[in-house]
């Protein structure tokens, strides 16, 4: 069998032991991490050769392999704050479990001068504290640029914020325009990534599915897999107003572990390849049995059996306004849906096998069943009643 590849992987990192990311925790073999937005993906294998050589030319004469490596690498269009925590072995806090002060700036108006006093109305309401650091400033704008130093809130109450009365303040009219730099405080719907020197990317569990596709043109599935590979620490964050979208390289390197199926030997890595999938796709099918042409009279009604497997059979005579009993042979083990064909009258109609005759119902009826898409067919001629 060969085949060739042009697909890329989804990557599912699990645990190798228990660990918690963010507020949740997960066990030993759990999935931490799905990639599923992955540009590129690719597993390289090396190893060191060394020689013994000698003689004239000083030509090689005897080699040993060893140090063998492997590296699954992989590069995502998106992260999220989970895979970002993954590839750099960074702590993941939620506001959620601590309240986390997030940083704003916001150009306003909504200046309000009285006398000597200067309030200005935030969209939300600052954070501050009682430590002795100041975490609001304020800035007089002109023409979109800053010209002022820094003023210092002397109070702040909800949203509005109170400058120092003693501070120079004759510059400030009603509505002027203001740059307001200070942090809001966030219980909920933020993530903080903290990169600590001692924390680094941890160990996992690594499945990776594709698929090969054979020279039939038939895709298979493939599932890469690696018992214990270690993320590198190593990462860059691109940010550009042109070009491509930036995106995020995960490299891993492989130590030799045992499978989850397999503890008789460690791996570095291993490959499965599903040569036919459950539908049977590719697989040689041979013609169990032929059906044969429906036959059809001048009028265009079915009168012959279709199924060489049933057979209608009835004791009763048909009889306008009579019922008629069909039952099928040999006894079916599926669903038999019952129907009846030909010049029908409105009162002519047939179920679970019963068929009843309507009054004036008169030439030839052909009663149908079918048998789990095995089509049998019986013809009567209606007799008057």
């Amino acid at each position: 069998m060969k085949f060739g590849v042009r697909e890329i992987c989804d990557v599912v990192l699990k645990a190798k032991a228990n660990q918690k990311v963010g507020d949740k925790i997960f066990y030993k073999n759990e999935p931490v991490i799905y990639f599923d937005t992955l540009k590129t993906s690719s597993m390289e294998g090396a190893a060191t050769t060394v020689y013994a050589q000698g003689g004239r030319g000083n030509a090689r004469l005897m080699a040993w392999e060893g140090e063998r490596t492997i590296t699954f690498t992989m590069e995502d269009a998106l992260i999220s704050p989970a895979g970002f925590m993954i590839l750099s072995g960074a702590g993941l806090i939620d506001a959620t479990e601590k309240t986390l002060q997030v940083h704003t700036t916001e150009q306003t108006d909504a200046v309000k001068v009285s006398g000597n006093t200067v309030t200005i109305t935030l969209q939300e309401e600052p954070y501050e504290s009682d430590d002795g650091e100041n975490y609001i400033y304020v800035m007089l704008m002109e023409n979109g640029e800053v010209v002022s130093e820094p003023y210092i809130p002397q109070s702040v109450s909800g949203k509005d914020v109170t400058l120092k009365t003693t501070d120079d303040l004759v510059h400030f009219k009603n509505g002027s325009v203001v740059l307001v730099d200070y942090y809001v405080s966030r219980d909920g719907g933020a993530q903080q990534i903290e990169i600590t020197p001692d924390k680094f990317g941890g160990n996992y569990y690594l499945e990776a599915s594709t698929l090969f596709r054979d020279t039939n043109g038939v895709d298979m599935p493939a599932e890469f897999i690696i018992p214990n590979c270690k993320i590198q620490s190593n990462f860059s964050f691109t940010m550009a107003s042109s070009g491509d979208p930036s995106t995020f390289t995960f490299t891993m390197d492989a130590f030799p572990d045992y499978t989850r199926f397999d503890k008789t030997k460690k791996v570095l890595a291993a490959i499965q390849i599903v040569s036919s999938g459950a539908d049977d796709a590719g697989a040689d099918l041979t013609r169990e049995r032929t059906r044969t042409e429906r036959a059809a009279d001048k009028n265009g009604m079915i009168v012959e059996s279709d199924s060489v497997r049933y057979s209608l059979v009835t004791q009763d005579d048909a009889v306008a306004g009579e019922t008629m009993t069909f039952s099928v042979v040999p006894a079916p083990t599926g669903t038999v849906k019952w129907g009846v064909i030909g010049n029908n009258k409105t009162g002519t109609t047939i179920s679970n096998g019963v068929l009843t005759i309507a009054d004036d119902e008169s030439g030839t009826l052909i009663v149908a069943a079918d048998i789990d898409n095995d089509l049998a067919y019986k013809k009567v001629i209606v007799a008057a009643g």
